[in-house]
């Protein structure tokens, strides 16, 4: 059974995406059957002018929130920012259109960021041989993170994902704008 989420966090997946509908949407049918419960967070998938836009992604019957916004080519970060601007959710989820995640990989991520709301939390890909008792050193910004067996397993087949909490986004948005003047 899921974790009931309280109503002051709620879960953005953004989710950019260019020329790879089919990927995408093998992308969201993972989303399908998350344990944290699909009316828990909402979907923004961000067309970054497709040859073949997504329209009709929308269309489908998915059984969680899903907005599709299109823009003109403009990259990942903008269609990051784009989606962060039009979601509402405390927990900022950056998903990769080309990933799959397992059932439970949202409740996971939901519980390490309850315990660590202002760390990055970011998955790599990591080889077969690698050092297991490292495993997380790649996973976070600050090294602060601290998780279980269970939680690193789930790691371990994943890139292109990171969890920020969206007070944490807008802190270094701000730094990185007030850096460059």
């Amino acid at each position: 059974m899921g974790i009931t989420l309280d109503n002051k966090l709620h879960i953005s997946i953004i989710i950019p995406s260019f020329n790879r509908k089919e990927a995408l949407l093998r992308c969201l049918d993972s989303l399908c059957n998350q344990t944290i419960g699909n009316n828990k967070y909402e979907v923004f998938v961000i067309d970054d002018g497709s040859d073949d836009p997504y329209f009709d992604i929308d269309e489908k019957n998915w059984p969680f929130t899903i907005y599709v916004e299109r823009q003109e080519n403009k990259g990942e970060i903008f269609s990051r920012n784009l989606g962060v601007s039009i979601s509402y959710g405390q927990m900022l989820f950056f998903l990769d259109d080309d990933i799959e995640l397992s059932p439970n990989y949202l409740e996971i991520m939901y519980k390490v960021f309850r315990r660590h709301p202002t760390d990055i939390i970011i998955g790599t890909l990591i080889p077969k041989f690698y050092n297991r008792s490292n495993i997380f050193q790649n996973a976070c910004i600050d090294g602060n993170l601290r998780t279980s067996a269970a939680e690193i397993d789930l790691i371990e087949n994943l890139s292109g994902i990171m969890v920020v909490g969206r007070e944490t986004f807008n802190k270094i948005v701000l730094h990185q704008s007030s850096i460059r003047g």
